[in-house]
């Protein structure tokens, strides 16, 4: 059982596609957002914060002012829902 358990992972590891899904599996992390949720929660707080980065790049302001808005915003939210320190 165990032999071909690794024997098929060593097959899907060496499909073009399935092999890169895979190899990112072991570091993958999942992301608690979700659009058009509506929820006026988490994911709308989280939303708009991209939006308004999205919105600032397009209005040439500095990457360096937009990425720390973005980083402390989003931060704020996580930490509000208890999912960041």
């Amino acid at each position: 059982q165990l032999l071909q358990t690794l024997s098929r992972h060593i097959q899907l590891q060496a499909d073009p596609f399935l092999g890169a899904v895979l190899s990112q599996a072991i570091s993958a992390q999942s992301w608690p957002l979700s659009s058009r949720t509506f929820d006026n929660g988490l994911n709308d707080k989280i939303i708009k914060y991209y939006e308004d980065a999205i919105n600032s790049y397009l209005n040439n302001q500095p990457e360096k002012d937009i990425t720390q808005n973005l980083t402390q915003g989003v931060t704020q939210v996580l930490s509000q829902y208890g999912i960041a320190n």
